[in-house]
């Protein structure tokens, strides 16, 4: 049996609080796992307050979301790191379809299919910052467009406020102590639900 490389555990990705509590036992880190739970109460929410098929196909990359990133924050594998990309590049691709042909017909089958081939090149290491930030600009502009317009800002400034929890993380800010990954877990979750649900106009 190999014995587990647990500083090259904690080191993957250089999140503040694995760095800070350099646990050798699973999860690796608590917070930045356990708030994940944010990305499943955003699926319950949107599949109970929305309507059209679209929303389940939506509530189901959430739902993958919430466990590759958990996985992935644990145990912290390549394996779960996959997961956790190829819910990141479901969850936006399917915003992304919706916001530009919503109400289309067979729009749910449209968007799980290109929902399943997003994150399959995605977890396959096309996990890049400016793709991410590529497929949001591409989900917001219709929905600027053709949705609701104020609810679509409160969602920029949720994911606004994610990317500046993020950054905390990393610049290890003192204010931000060990949550600073976890605010960007709940801060994202919050900001995807309501895209989907400014695309509902």
């Amino acid at each position: 049996m190999t014995a587990i490389d647990w500083p090259e555990r904690i080191r993957r990705g250089l999140w503040g609080e694995d760095l800070a509590l350099r646990r050798h036992r699973y999860p690796v880190g608590p917070r930045n796992t356990w708030s994940n739970l944010s990305f499943a109460l955003a699926a319950v929410w949107v599949a109970l307050s929305q309507v059209g098929d679209v929303r389940l196909v939506f509530a189901v990359a959430l739902l993958l979301l919430a466990i590759g990133s958990a996985g992935y924050h644990a145990f912290k594998t390549t394996f779960w790191n996959n997961v956790d990309w190829a819910g990141m590049g479901a969850k936006m691709s399917v915003l992304v379809v919706n916001g530009i042909a919503r109400n289309a017909e067979g729009l749910a089958l449209g968007a799980f299919t290109v929902g399943v081939v997003a994150a399959m090149l995605i977890a396959q290491h096309m996990h890049f910052d400016k793709v991410m930030g590529g497929l949001a600009i591409a989900a917001l502009i219709p929905t600027y467009l053709n949705g609701d317009a104020l609810l679509a800002t409160v969602s920029l400034v949720c994911y606004a406020l994610a990317l500046l929890a993020w950054h905390a993380d990393k610049k290890g800010w003192r204010i931000i102590g060990l949550y600073g990954h976890a605010a960007w877990h709940c801060l994202a979750a919050a900001g995807g639900a309501l895209l989907f649900a400014a695309q509902q106009g």
